[in-house]
């Protein structure tokens, strides 16, 4: 049983942060004794306990009657402490009440032109990114066969600019 006087000591710690564990040795001034210190960090609460990184804390003590203390750990410095994580680990998605927007008449130009959409893009994409399947070789032959299966696209390409820039043309106003 100790006394009512004021006791002091000190404490020197090697932390893993990865493992939010700490090895050392705590000091004992009032007995004069030294003793293994381990703690372990656990943090209970994404951003810390009272924020800015606190920590439930356990210490081990063995050398003073393997003594178990729980306490929080504060960080004192540092510019991000507590800052780097979110307080919380979802997002609060807003209830949407969506609407399906029904085909009108649309342009007849327009729908074909959505129609063959799929092999106009797998077109570009084959000339854009040419040795993408191959191991590579002579450039030349690589295109070759993408460039024979795309002529006829590219003949139509003027064709295909009208078309997809018809239905969005203003009409022009009636002369009177």
């Amino acid at each position: 049983m100790r006394s009512q006087d004021f006791a002091w000591g000190a404490r020197a710690q090697w932390v893993i942060p990865t493992f939010n564990i700490a090895l050392g040795a705590d000091y004992n001034h009032t007995d004069d004794r030294v003793s293994f210190l381990l703690r372990l960090d656990l943090p209970i609460h994404r951003g810390g306990i009272f924020g800015r990184g606190s920590m439930l804390s356990l210490r081990w003590l063995p050398g003073f009657g393997h003594t178990i203390s729980v306490g929080i750990t504060v960080p004192l410095w540092g510019s991000n402490i507590g800052k780097t994580r979110a307080r919380h680990d979802y997002v609060r998605l807003v209830q949407r009440n969506s609407k399906r927007i029904e085909q009108t008449d649309i342009d007849k130009d327009l729908n074909e032109v959505l129609d063959t959409l799929h092999a106009r893009v797998s077109g570009i994409a084959r000339t854009t990114q040419p040795f993408v399947e191959h191991s590579g070789g002579d450039p030349h032959q690589a295109m070759k066969l993408p460039l024979d299966e795309l002529k006829p696209y590219m003949a139509a390409t003027d064709d295909l600019v009208q078309r997809i820039a018809k239905p969005f043309r203003l009409k022009e106003p009636a002369q009177g």
